[in-house]
């Protein structure tokens, strides 16, 4: 009944696929849901659903349609296998289109009916559903051993696919190895062939590389062998030149030498004549002037003053621990002669000072003096005679003659008074000491061309006649004389006495203020004119500037004390000499006088305030800026720099503190050294400009700060040139500039002036010296300016109880020698 109804064109049957359900082609599919087998199939052509339930009877292996399970067309074939075509019926040639399609329809509507009733039938009995279930448990047998078989042969059909597709990506991975392969070897032949031609070109280019260095050394060789054998060639014509600049220098030299023993012999046998010419004329002078003195005999004691006696010093008033009694007379008697003078001291130190002991001793030997002078002047108003009657004795002489004997009475008293202060610091009790001293003069008739006067009026003369030529001879042989009266028969008194007064120096300033004074005297005598006093008096204490000016340091004072104490209170040169005696003192010694002045200051304003004013926070802090002064400068410097260079690397606020610390110390270097401007002010500037540089607004105060100390530095450098040493000043000026040009300003005066101090001082190196500053520019030059200021640097204790010269003292005694050469 299927093929022919196939065959008729009604309906076609097709195989679904897994798991899904009977399809129909044209007719739909049949489904069970009212029932297990309706027999109704599903669409609009009746004659279909009547065919349907032929079908379900007839087909035993037909599903239900409540299993849902997908069932094929055919039953026992696979579902791969191929429906048998069968050919289409074709209508009879001739029929009726309308007569066949309704037998057709009959046919297919009587079939569909009987198929119904036959399946009404069986389904309605008892045996019948027997049946018609096991028909369905046949059926579903049959699907389930079909599905397995499909699934069987569905998995066989992909392992073979998995198969087929995995030989294939074998096949297309080998075909892609192969292909790999061989891009792989023709890359590999490219590489070798770019690597060959990367070999060659670098063989090429090293060889034509070492052909041009080998002709580049070549040339370099000659180059270098003619500049040796240049630079041979000048240093042997300059060791040449130099060989004959030696010889000439040394024939020179040898010449020079010769000329001046020559010299040297003339003028020693010049002088010898003269000396012995002079000492011959003063032997015939002496043997023709007559001598006149007068002595005087003192005694000087040290007693302890009776409690609460106080002593003056300046404005503090000090409790007496010494007192230094002394008296003296002549025997020729004279009021006042006999009475005894005091002297009271805080310490023992100040009794053995000449300059604090003198001034308070002095007066009782100038009455004594005046005293004797009187007695010689009374002898002459009664005809007795004596020196006042004399031709060659004037009134000056008569002035001159007691001033030499007060100076010498004051130096034998301080001769015989240090001995009874070392006694008595010692804690003995001294036993009162006596000296005894002549004072003479001698004189020759007015007449006579030796005598002193004539010496004296050649002076006036040339102070009238403005001849300063004159005026010194004159005053020579004057000072000459003087300073043998003054110092004869006194070689008994102590060495450090007599030595302080009368040799060297100090000698010829005080036989010279002798003359001058004597001088002065006759003029106040002839002159009537005051302008012509004055200007004497300016020319004869140009003069005794000038000698004091020849006087090394600190060697006037003790002269000058000496010959101020010996003269009248009101006489014009105790004034003059006060002056000079303040300017030959040294800056070591300025400024400890200006510390014990300070102490005296601090300790008086301390005494007013305890007096008048009991505050004790005041008085402890005068007491401690006492104590702090007290403090020795190199000490307090050190302090100052150290806490200023450790508070130079905090913030603001302690680098502010840190400017103040380190002016303070630049202060007291100033003040110590007596110059706001020295070499030994180097470390100290060094940190200052330091710490400046590290503010902006203080960029100013750094540059300035800068200049000075780049001028230092060229002083310091053309010291090293004075000591033949030029590559030492060169380095160092180089070494300031690298350390300062940025601090100071390209356009800063000072350092412009250390470059071409630089440039001229490279001018006087050697040639070895010249090559040699290539290498030290770089090695010496950036540590220069350091290692400067750290030799300059005051080390501790240079003011303590061991004797230790400061940086100070040492440079001005050595100079440069104190740093050493610098390369």
């Amino acid at each position: 009944m299927r093929p022919v109804l196939e065959q008729a064109g009604v309906c076609t049957w097709a195989p679904l696929p897994a798991g899904g359900a009977l399809r129909q082609r044209a007719c739909g599919t049949h489904s069970g849901a009212t029932g297990p087998r309706n027999g109704l199939l599903r669409g609009p052509n009746i004659l279909a659903r009547s065919f349907q339930g032929t079908l379900d009877d007839a087909d035993p292996h037909q599903h239900h349609a409540d299993h849902q399970e997908p069932v094929h067309s055919f039953v026992a074939v696979p579902p791969q296998a191929p429906v048998p075509e069968h050919p289409a019926l074709q209508p009879p040639l001739g029929m009726a289109w309308d007569a066949g399609v309704w037998t057709l329809a009959g046919a297919f509507l009587l079939a569909a009916r009987i198929s119904r009733t036959v399946h009404e039938e069986s389904v309605s009995t008892p045996r019948g559903l027997r049946e018609a279930a096991a028909r369905e448990l046949a059926a579903f047998q049959l699907s389930t051993a079909t599905r397995s078989g499909r699934e069987m042969v569905v998995a066989q059909e992909a392992a073979a696919a998995d198969t087929a597709r995995v030989s294939a990506a074998a096949q297309r991975a080998q075909q892609e190895e192969r292909e790999e392969r061989e891009r792989q070897a023709a890359y590999s032949r490219a590489a070798a062939q770019q690597a060959a031609q990367l070999r060659e070109e670098r063989e090429r280019s090293r060889q034509e590389y070492d052909a041009r260095q080998a002709r580049l050394e070549a040339e370099m060789v000659e180059r270098e062998a003619a500049e040796r054998a240049t630079i041979a060639a000048q240093r042997a014509e300059a060791a040449a030149q130099a060989a004959r600049a030696q010889r000439e220098a040394e024939a020179a030299a040898e010449l020079e030498a010769k000329e001046r023993a020559e010299r040297a012999a003339a003028e020693l046998a010049a002088a010898q004549a003269a000396e012995r010419q002079a000492a011959e004329e003063r032997q015939r002078l002496r043997r023709a002037m007559q001598t006149f003195a007068y002595r005087l005999d003192g005694e000087v004691t040290l007693q302890r003053p009776p409690k609460g006696t106080t002593v003056m010093r300046g404005p503090l008033v000090q409790e007496a621990t010494l007192r230094v009694a002394t008296s003296c007379g002549s025997i020729l008697g004279g009021p006042g002669s006999d009475l005894p003078w005091t002297a009271d001291f805080a310490a023992a130190v100040e009794a053995g000072d000449p300059t604090l002991a003198v001034p308070g001793l002095a007066g009782c030997y100038r009455e004594a003096a005046e005293g004797a002078l009187g007695a010689l002047r009374l002898q002459a108003s009664t005809g007795s005679g004596g020196p006042l009657g004399h031709s060659g004795v004037d009134p000056a002489l008569i002035e001159q003659w007691v001033t030499l004997g007060t100076l010498r009475a004051c130096v034998a008293a301080l001769g015989v008074l240090r001995p009874l202060v070392e006694a008595f610091v010692r804690g003995g009790e001294p036993a009162p000491a006596r000296f005894s001293v002549k004072a003479g003069i001698r004189a020759l008739p007015a007449d006579h061309p030796g005598a002193a006067s004539l010496a004296v009026h050649r002076a006036v003369q040339a102070l009238g006649a403005q001849d300063s030529e004159a005026l010194r001879a004159s005053l020579a042989l004057l000072a000459e004389e003087e300073l043998a009266l003054a110092a004869e028969d006194l070689q008994s008194v102590e060495d450090g006495v007599f030595n302080a007064c009368f040799t060297g120096q100090p000698g010829r300033f005080v036989g010279l203020a002798l003359a001058v004074a004597r001088v002065l005297a006759m003029v106040e005598l002839v002159q009537e004119g005051d302008e012509d006093k004055e200007a004497a008096w300016k020319a004869l204490r140009g003069a005794l500037r000038c000698g004091a000016q020849t006087a090394a340091s600190d060697t006037l004072q003790v002269p000058a004390a000496l010959l101020a104490a010996a003269l009248p209170p009101e006489h014009r040169l105790v004034e003059a000499l006060g002056h000079m005696s303040e300017a030959n003192l040294s800056p070591a010694q300025k400024k400890a006088r200006l510390e014990r002045e300070r102490a005296l200051q601090a300790a008086a304003a301390a005494q007013l305030l305890e007096e008048d004013w009991v505050d004790e926070a005041a008085v402890k802090a005068t007491r401690i800026a006492e104590q702090q002064k007290q403090v020795p400068y190199a000490e307090r410097i050190w302090a100052l720099t150290n806490v200023a260079g450790t508070l130079a690397m905090g913030g603001p606020g302690e680098t502010e503190q840190a400017r103040r610390l380190a002016e303070q110390a630049v202060s007291l270097k100033q003040e110590w050294i007596g110059a706001p401007r020295h070499p030994c002010l180097l470390p100290e500037f060094l940190l200052l400009v330091d710490i400046l540089s590290r503010n902006l607004e203080w960029e100013r105060d750094a540059a300035g700060l800068a200049g000075v100390i780049l001028r230092i530095v060229i002083e310091v450098a053309d010291a090293y040139a004075e000591a033949q040493d030029p590559l030492s000043g060169v380095i160092l000026l180089e070494g300031a500039q690298q350390r300062l040009a940025e601090i100071a300003g390209l356009r800063n005066p000072a350092l412009k002036a250390a470059s071409r101090a630089s440039e001229r001082l490279q001018v006087q190196l050697t040639p070895a010296q010249l090559e040699a500053l290539v290498g030290l520019r770089k090695r010496v030059a950036p540590r220069a300016l350091q290692r400067v200021a750290g030799a300059l640097a005051e080390k501790l204790g240079v003011q303590g109880p061991i004797v230790q010269r400061s940086k100070i003292e040492e440079w001005a005694r050595r100079g440069v020698a104190l740093l050493g050469p610098l390369t």
